[in-house]
């Protein structure tokens, strides 16, 4: 399925909008590679884009915890009156090191609505306060606590890097999750340059009156590419461990049925074609759908695009067909 933008390999006129106010840097190709204790952490948690609450009808919303190891893993529920017996676990993004359940309150009480399933958003640990692989660790533990607790089937998502550890849940609990959905997921934490699919900015489509603007929005997520890398994965780690990059998973048959959604100007596209057709050729259901005139991260702006709301209500046919 395509959301066909009015004018062909252009941003939207709302994520034009956006962005067109934002500097254009000076060197698109520049090697950027700072000190961890160069990475501005606070700025990039704050003033994060909150989509408008497009909900129709009241969302039960509790907040609730479960003890792991040595801590608390705080999860917000969301629960329509129609709720079926499907519980979705939501995983925000935020590249590891930022993101917040708050941010995605609206988003989760949409999909309540329209899967007619119980919402559990996680609040799981941040890097670099907490590195790999503290972020999967909270994860699995409300997988696990879900999969003791109830019968329900258990459909897991997430956005960017919280499709990351969407996917490596249903890697490391096989047969435990019954759907997963995946939004422009970092799958692949090494550098794209460095990898067989070679990414470059030759292989968008760019209007030319646009290139610069849209090629200006691929650069900050090729630097938050190299930001993720340094926050996240503790020096020494191999970046290819499935844990961190599912991208070079191998038995990619112990994905559930999968579905997963693209943006035509995502820097993490070409990777996730690469995965998808591994997907493919592992013989997981895969369903793919991608929204064209849109860039990363579009599901924040719901209310403002329509492909924000389009992709909330796929995911929730998918969840009630389930």
């Amino acid at each position: 399925k395509k959301y066909i933008e009015k004018k062909d390999h252009c941003f939207d006129k709302a994520v034009y909008e956006k962005e067109s106010v934002k500097k254009i840097a000076d060197n698109f190709c520049e090697d950027y590679d700072p000190k961890i204790e160069d990475i501005d952490f606070i700025s990039a948690r704050i003033g994060a884009t909150r989509g408008e609450d497009i909900c129709d009808e009241p969302i039960r919303m509790e907040t609730h915890s479960i003890f792991n190891k040595d801590h608390y893993v705080s999860y917000r529920s969301y629960e329509a009156k129609e709720a079926k017996d499907k519980i979705i676990l939501f995983i925000h993004g935020g590249g590891f090191i930022t993101g917040y359940v708050r941010d995605k309150d609206a988003q989760c009480k949409y999909l309540a609505k329209q899967s007619q399933a119980k919402v559990l958003a996680i609040e799981y640990r941040l890097a670099p306060e907490c590195m790999f692989p503290g972020a999967l660790e909270d994860c699995l533990a409300l997988v696990d606590h879900i999969r003791k607790t109830t019968t329900a089937k258990i459909i897991i998502g997430g956005d960017s890097a919280g499709a990351n550890l969407a996917t490596v849940c249903c890697l490391q609990r096989p047969g435990q999750i019954d759907m997963a959905f995946l939004l422009y997921g970092a799958f692949d934490l090494e550098r794209a340059e460095d990898t067989d699919y070679h990414w470059d900015y030759s292989l968008y489509e760019m209007d030319p009156k646009q290139e610069d603007l849209i090629k200006n929005r691929l650069l900050r997520f090729k630097k938050l590419a190299v930001d993720m890398k340094k926050s996240y994965i503790p020096e020494g780690m191999d970046v290819r461990d499935e844990r961190i990059s599912p991208f070079y998973a191998e038995d990619l048959e112990r994905m559930p049925k999968t579905m997963m959604i693209e943006a035509e100007f995502d820097y993490y596209r070409i990777c996730n074609e690469h995965f998808a057709k591994k997907l493919y050729d592992a013989g997981v259901d895969l369903q793919e759908i991608f929204y064209e005139g849109v860039d990363h991260a579009f599901m924040d702006s719901l209310g403002k695009i329509p492909q924000a709301k389009d992709c909330l209500d796929e995911i929730g046919k998918a969840v009630r067909e389930l």
